[in-house]
């Protein structure tokens, strides 16, 4: 797995210019996949234990609290894995191994107990294989905005 923040040889300029942002909100058109996943209560501390994340925010609400949240939050790249886990059974026929590239961009903390919503469509303009998505939290706030997944062939 790669995360890059951005690119240093590029001036402010070019990256604004040259960002390709998705804007899921002008679809008129149906998604090809709704998956929904429940974010248990306890995911934080599970996931947690698995990633070696002890980030208090993710497993102390008092901390999480006087950070600025409501209570504990969840941790970004597992509302990631959730997303990716949407994409595998939303669009690529239940196989990880077609997944090829995944963007997105965080937008809201996640509330672990809740029930998260993604919803794909096909790119515009894309080759078959690219699609665009977003995920939204109950209260239909964006959590993941700008999502793009590229897929292989189905073998």
């Amino acid at each position: 797995m790669l995360f890059v923040r951005g690119d240093p040889e590029r001036s402010a300029s070019q990256k604004t210019s040259s960002r390709k942002r998705t804007d899921t909100s002008v679809h008129t058109d149906e998604p090809v996949a709704i998956i929904s996943q429940d974010l248990d209560a306890d995911q934080t501390f599970r996931y947690s234990e698995a990633s070696g994340d002890k980030v208090k925010i993710h497993l102390d609400a008092e901390v999480a609290r006087k950070a600025g949240f409501k209570g504990i939050i969840g941790h970004g790249l597992c509302t990631l894995a959730f997303t990716s886990r949407a994409i595998v059974n939303g669009v690529a026929g239940d196989n990880p191994e077609r997944l090829k590239r995944l963007a997105v961009r965080f937008a809201k903390p996640v509330i672990p107990g809740e029930t998260l919503r993604t919803s794909i469509w096909p790119a515009s303009g894309g080759r078959p294989g690219d699609y665009v998505f977003e995920t939204r939290d109950p209260r239909d706030s964006l959590v993941i905005s700008d999502g793009r997944a590229e897929l292989a062939p189905e073998c």
